[in-house]
């Protein structure tokens, strides 16, 4: 049978766990710039990444990067977008409790106290927020 499980797709892929590979490094930048595309549903595929990006081997500095552009998705004039930051926010802090963030690099920076402490301020203030579904999200 040809079926891969993902933690065997990840070691054929990224061998190394001290050294992001140059491919994923490039995935990572362009995952990041897309937060920032005039164009919804690209912003909205990027939110939707978010989760998946952090069980992969990405380094500290593209995890801060990337967690630093969804929480400003907070502020995206598309209410599905910013329901779906709040989703994908959700997920990560899941994940990282369920074990599946491996990467130590990865843990450091969501369980960063400054940086905890900027993005729930941010969510408490998007809680106020005049969509009921972003409230609830």
């Amino acid at each position: 049978a040809a079926v891969m499980t993902r933690q065997s797709l990840r070691k054929s892929l990224f061998t190394s766990p001290d050294a992001e590979p140059g491919l994923l490094s490039s995935l990572m930048e362009t995952v990041v710039g897309c937060y920032d595309t005039d164009d919804a549903d690209i912003r909205y595929s990027a939110v939707r990444l978010a989760p998946h990006c952090v069980v992969l081997p990405i380094t500290a500095d593209h995890t801060k990067e990337m967690m630093k552009e969804l929480m400003a998705k907070f502020d995206d004039a598309r209410d599905l977008i910013r329901i779906g930051t709040a989703n994908a926010l959700q997920t990560i802090y899941c994940q990282l409790l369920q074990g599946l963030v491996q990467e130590q690099r990865v843990k450091d920076v969501l369980t960063d106290r400054s940086l905890l402490q900027e993005w729930v301020k941010t969510c408490l203030i998007h809680m106020d927020d005049t969509n009921g579904e972003l409230q609830e999200a």
